[in-house]
């Protein structure tokens, strides 16, 4: 198996050579690569294009059978509330956006510069903004999910709306994950999935911690976990049930 930290050292420099080269000739090109996606696709067409040529740059740091099985949960759920707490190159938030109900609102929670995932310079935003459908509703906050000035603002964008789904990607950090965790709980109703990205124990030197918060809450709920491979350093994605329920079994048998 491929050690964690050279992948991620990789995928740093990959990152640098992908934001030169969307900046200055693909942003056109990946929009009309994703103009031509069905307007309502399938968890599978979603990650053949995430993991295609086509969408290098913004091809998500994870798995694609992971993601895929957390595709089709989202599919089958059909959000009309999301909650993106780290986006990073973008891949899912074309995901969530695309798998999300057609009227659905979409808030992105990142953090300019940060530690785990290096947030998205504003020349980004127009990009991700043609990642909705026509009748969905984008928020992009560049900003620190842990401030309490950031909760205010969710609270008034959500404007009563609870939260139906939430993807926790950010300061993967114990007491970070932690506060994500909270964050997500404080808008959350009893039908709300919230799934955790890198839920795989990382080498130490990573920083990487959400494997201990996970294994501290996943006793508490119904969850299911989506791992490649049980031998894997890095990545993995963790599923929370706040209500209970379990995962279709569509989901777990592709």
């Amino acid at each position: 198996m491929p050690h964690s930290s050279d992948i991620r050292g990789e995928m740093i420099g990959l990152k640098a050579l992908r934001d030169r080269w969307i900046q200055s000739v693909s942003t056109r090109q990946l929009k009309r690569a994703i103009a031509r996606l069905p307007e309502t696709p399938t968890a599978g067409e979603i990650i053949d294009f995430l993991f295609s040529d086509d969408a290098v740059p913004i091809q998500p740091w994870q798995w694609p059978e992971e993601l895929g099985a957390l595709a089709r949960l989202v599919q089958a759920r059909c959000p009309r509330t999301v909650l993106e707490i780290g986006t990073a190159d973008g891949g899912t938030l074309l995901a969530h956006a695309r798998l999300a109900a057609e009227d659905a609102l979409i808030v992105s929670i990142d953090l300019p510069e940060g530690p785990f995932g290096g947030g998205y310079p504003r020349w980004r935003i127009p990009l991700y903004r043609s990642f909705t459908r026509p009748g969905q509703r984008l928020e992009l906050l560049r900003a620190d999910s842990h401030a309490p000035g950031t909760a205010d603002r969710l609270e008034q964008i959500l404007d009563g709306r609870r939260i139906d789904y939430a993807f926790v990607d950010g300061d993967h950090t114990y007491e970070g994950v932690r506060e994500d965790f909270e964050l997500c709980c404080r808008f959350a109703h009893d039908s709300t999935i919230i799934a955790f990205h890198d839920i795989v124990e990382h080498p130490a030197e990573t920083g990487c911690e959400v494997h201990r918060f996970w294994r501290e809450i996943r006793s508490t709920y119904t969850f299911e976990e989506f791992i490649r491979d049980p031998e894997q350093d890095c990545f993995g994605i963790g599923v929370i049930f706040i209500g209970g329920g379990n995962v279709p079994a569509e989901v777990l048998s592709q």
